[in-house]
């Protein structure tokens, strides 16, 4: 019976010893993957700014943290970050480029376009095309159909919609 005793020990305690070397292992993930998101989005972790969130996939924070996109994936989903701004889904850090060569995220490019689209004439709305004009005089160079989709993004009708006497 001791025998028996001490070999149940023995397994309990290797298996404690595991659960602790996985959940120490899971904690430097985090960790390594967390430093690398504030890396690449230090301007919106400072500013508090959505429109200063700079564009970042998965696959960006994977090779800066050192691990494979699919555990940034399963690290970020269901976790908030608290900063000095308030609580964000780490999953709400991560937007796409509008084309590959931008470096402009598309929380910017909607606040911009939003601030157009607001002081607009009212009795003579802007266009689509009049629009990605003015968004590229701003510096977001994107295509019309883009501008289209992130207008009605932001519930903006198209302009003759939009027009109020």
């Amino acid at each position: 019976r001791r025998k028996e005793a001490f070999e149940y020990i023995r397994l309990r305690r290797e298996s404690a010893a595991d659960f602790i070397a996985l959940a120490s292992m899971r904690a430097s993930t985090l960790m390594a993957i967390g430093r690398a998101i504030v890396g690449i989005q230090r301007r919106f972790f400072v500013s508090g700014d959505m429109a200063d969130l700079r564009p970042m996939i998965l696959k960006d924070v994977a090779e800066r943290a050192g691990v494979d996109i699919s555990a940034v994936s399963r690290a970020v989903s269901g976790k908030y970050i608290l900063t000095p701004h308030g609580m964000y889904a780490m999953k709400s850090l991560f937007n796409e480029r509008p084309n590959s060569d931008s470096e402009a995220s598309t929380p910017a490019i909607l606040k911009a376009l939003g601030e157009i689209i607001e002081g607009e004439d009212k009795a003579d709305p802007l266009s689509d095309r009049e629009l990605t004009a003015l968004l590229a005089a701003r510096g977001f160079d994107i295509a019309r159909r883009t501008v289209a989709k992130y207008r009605e993004r932001l519930g903006q009708p198209v302009a003759r919609l939009r027009k109020q006497l």
